[in-house]
């Protein structure tokens, strides 16, 4: 009898057990709406990264096969780092044509050298946009290529000139970049060849090198072959601090380099700076020669036109210069 009413009373029990009133576990559509939200976030970022490697893609694609590389420059790299010691102010005279894309900005009239210049393509070349402050006129200026003393090299003319729209916009000297288009296409060969547009900023780690035809030291004369300086990649947070410019430096549109005794000079303007990709195993174009207090002078750097914030700019007008014959974009 007692092993009956236990077993009565287990049945009992079990069939008393009824589900609470209120509802303990979630709503099956509530774990619906996370899971549809975490697979739209995986989509959403596969596609984003699927855009950014098509724009990768595009991006190389966009630059001459041929930009950045050059045989005079083989036997100065080992391992992603160039291995001579010449150091513009504190710089020393580059190797004849090692830096191929290197550019001089003249005065068409008084042959007088402007500033210095990179080449993008076959008939575009980067510089400072302050370059043309003087005057706007094409007609004003030539470009001399492949050259190694001053006033040496191929000579073109320039048919039209892009200043960037936001040049002295966020402050002065912001986005201190122009492209000029030049008349004509030049044949590339060992002593003129393009420099590759950045892929990204430079790092602190990169190795980078200036070079010009400026002032070898701040109240001197322009030199007569083109110089070169190492010049390490100072932090902006830095290049900013009380020590150097006390807030001055935009960080979208310019970067800092150099250290004492080692920095680009009046005349080295629109110059390029450049910094060896390991990953791509190219120069890039990462700055031009924009501002600076003095030349060379102990814990102040160089400031630079930050090439990397402006590449879809670059991109966009060089395209519509060639399709565009008027004198000023």
């Amino acid at each position: 009898m007692v092993a009956e009413r236990e077993v009565g009373s287990r049945k009992k029990n079990f069939r008393s057990m009824k589900p609470p009133s209120h509802n303990t576990h979630l709503p099956p559509v509530q774990y619906e709406r996370i899971h549809l939200r975490s697979l739209l976030s995986v989509r959403s970022k596969m596609r984003n990264f699927h855009v950014l490697i098509l724009l990768l893609v595009e991006f190389v694609n966009s630059q001459p096969e041929i930009c950045g590389r050059s045989h005079n420059l083989d036997n100065l790299i080992d391992n992603g780092k160039v291995i001579t010691q010449r150091r513009v102010v504190g710089g020393n005279e580059s190797t004849p044509h090692v830096w191929p894309w290197t550019v001089q900005l003249i005065y068409a009239e008084t042959k007088i050298h402007r500033c210095g210049a990179a080449l993008l393509s076959d008939d575009i070349v980067i510089t400072a946009a302050h370059c043309f402050s003087r005057s706007r006129n094409p007609a004003r200026y030539t470009v001399l290529i492949g050259g190694h003393e001053i006033g040496s090299g191929e000579s073109y003319h320039i048919r039209n000139i892009s200043i960037h729209p936001l040049f002295n916009v966020l402050m002065p000297s912001s986005f201190d970049v122009a492209i000029a288009r030049l008349h004509g296409k030049l044949n590339f060969s060992e002593n003129i060849l393009p420099i590759c547009l950045p892929m990204l900023e430079p790092s602190t780690a990169d190795s980078c090198i200036v070079t010009g035809w400026g002032y070898q030291e701040e109240s001197g004369s322009f030199s007569s072959k083109l110089r070169e300086t190492h010049v390490p990649i100072i932090p902006i947070v830095i290049c900013n601090s009380i020590l150097h410019y006390f807030g001055r430096v935009d960080p979208l549109s310019m970067i800092c380099a150099g250290s004492g005794g080692a920095d680009a000079c009046q005349g080295d303007s629109g110059g390029p700076l450049m910094c060896y990709s390991r990953v791509r195993q190219r120069w890039e174009l990462q700055g031009v020669v924009s501002w600076g207090h003095g030349c060379g002078r102990n814990n102040i750097p160089g400031v630079y036109a930050k090439i990397s914030a402006v590449t879809s700019w670059v991109n966009s007008q060089m395209k519509l210069l060639q399709l565009n014959d008027n004198d000023i974009l």
